[in-house]
């Protein structure tokens, strides 16, 4: 085998392994999103999945946290990214999911930003070709 056939080889085996810890951890993320909403609307107090404990854990200290409001909190600073995943595709209106309200508002403020950036610069695109 060529040096270059080598490193063809090696770069797409890089490649692929990237691509495994990249749906690894998408994986990750969506059964923590799924612990998530379970948590959030489970009304046993014994519930048995260990998951949801956990997660109810989370969010209990998440709500008494005086520390997440600077980011100072590790703990609170993981939890508000997954809301924030689960909030992109959330469709619910009353969610139970901490923040998902706030969340969804900020994220439509967002797109609605990028849209209007985008018709200004389609704009100005518009009048350099007209000669503008």
């Amino acid at each position: 085998m060529s040096p270059l056939e080598d490193l063809r080889q090696g770069l797409t085996m890089q490649n692929n392994d990237y691509q495994d810890a990249a749906e690894r951890r998408r994986q990750s993320i969506q059964r923590c999103i799924q612990s998530l909403v379970h948590a959030c609307q489970c009304k046993d107090p014994d519930c048995h999945l260990h998951p949801c404990q956990k997660m109810k854990k989370v969010v209990r200290h998440t709500r008494g946290c005086r520390r997440k409001t600077n980011g100072g909190c590790p703990v609170c600073k993981n939890l508000i990214a997954l809301c924030c995943y689960h909030a992109k595709r959330c469709n619910e209106n009353g969610c139970g999911v901490p923040f998902c309200r706030q969340l969804k508002v900020k994220l439509e403020q967002q797109r609605l930003r990028r849209a209007r950036v985008r018709r200004q610069e389609a704009g100005a695109r518009w009048n350099i070709t007209e000669g503008g």
